[in-house]
Formats: C-alpha cells, structure tokens, sequence
C-alpha cells in the first residue's frame, strides 16, 4: 500500500499530475541538466525604498508556514526550508495581497548540484532562492527593491554578500537582478546521469571559486 501522505497527495492531485510529478522528480535524480548564472550583491552601502502601498514582512520558522498556509500557498518545500534555517521576506500590496515572496539562507541553502540538495553558502555570504511577483504586481520593480531592503538587514549581521542563481534563459529576472546591483561571478553547467554528477562553475572571480567548492563539499 502507498503510505499515507503519498495517497493523500494522489487523491488530491489525481492520478495523472500524481504521475507527472513523481516523474519529474525521478527524471531529476536521474538524468538532469541545467545552466545558471550566479550573481552576487555586496550589501555594505545598499538601500532601498519600496512602492507607495507596499509593507514587507520578514519571517521565521512556524510563523511563515502559517502566513502561507493562510493564503493557500503549497508548504512542501517551504517546511524543508525552515527546518534549514531559512527566512521568509513577504511584500504585501494595499489590500493585504501578495505582491512579492522570497527566501533568504543562512547555514544552509538549496541546491539540485549540491551533495544532497544542500549546501552551506561561504563564509559571510546569505543566498536568495524562490522569488516570485504576483502576476498583478509585476513591472513595477518590486524585486529588486525588495532584495536591497534586504541587503541593507543583512549588513547589520555581518553578511557581506548576497548570491543567487539564475537560468541561463530566464532574461527577465537576469535584468531585475542587474536593476538591483547584482553583479555576475560565474555561470554554472550542473549535470546528472544517474549516479555521476558534473559541477563546472566558470569564472574567474573569487567568488566563484568559493561558490565552487562549498557546492562540491557535503553540506553536514
């Protein structure tokens, strides 16, 4: 028999997404490939201002799965990123919709190329992953706004440098990205067919030797 959570998850899904997605998720620990960018802000100096109509929430643990619990947002991968430290920033529009969400690491962050999924970002370094802007909300610069709201908290905590990774092909967050500051250290080629796997990051800046090595080293 299947175990309970997986039959739920098939009843909710029906039998054809239940399928596709454990399909999708065999194919990636299987034969997979992808291509980004990383980019790195220094936040020493950086400031920001959101939109007129905007508040932004910061979150930890419990308190962000039932924020997005309560806006019937999928808390799957959401529990796995506060089990690993991580912080959730929220934009909220006038009415109390979601505008803008984002992760922000610490100790540990997610990663397909990393041993395990995970590793740990190098030292002085915090790494954002999952930002997504409510198609209402989108063209008025909210990301990058709220990326240097962020990076002006995290130099009070000694962190210097805010990374993330973007695909290759996916222009229209590679621009808010540079809009915000970001600046590209490498690009990296992630490959897996079947128990082999291929982390090649090129670039000659020192950042993107350290991101090399924290991403070929077991996260712990």
């Amino acid at each position: 028999m299947l175990p309970l959570r997986l039959w739920r998850r098939f009843r909710e899904l029906g039998p054809r997404a239940a399928f596709e997605r454990a399909a999708g998720r065999l194919l990636r620990a299987l034969w997979w490939q992808e291509e980004h960018v990383w980019y790195a802000l220094p936040t020493e100096g950086v400031s920001g201002s959101l939109p007129a109509g905007y508040s932004l929430a910061r979150l930890r643990g419990e308190r962000s799965l039932r924020e997005l619990l309560t806006r019937g947002i999928e808390v799957a991968s959401a529990a796995a990123y506060v089990a690993a430290g991580g912080e959730l920033w929220l934009l909220e529009g006038a009415t109390g919709d979601l505008a803008f969400m984002c992760w922000i690491f610490r100790e540990r962050a997610p990663a397909l190329a990393a041993p395990g999924g995970w590793f740990r970002p190098p030292a002085g370094s915090a790494v954002l992953e999952d930002s997504f802007t409510a198609p209402a909300h989108r063209g008025r610069g909210l990301a990058p706004a709220v990326w240097r709201k962020i990076c002006a908290a995290l130099v009070d905590e000694r962190i210097a440098t805010l990374l993330t990774k973007v695909e290759v092909t996916n222009m229209p967050s590679r621009r808010a990205c540079e809009k915000a500051g970001f600046e590209e250290v490498g690009r990296m080629r992630y490959r897996r067919r079947g128990l082999r796997r291929e982390v090649v990051i090129e670039g000659s800046d020192p950042r993107a030797d350290a991101l090399r090595q924290a991403l070929i080293a077991e996260s712990g």
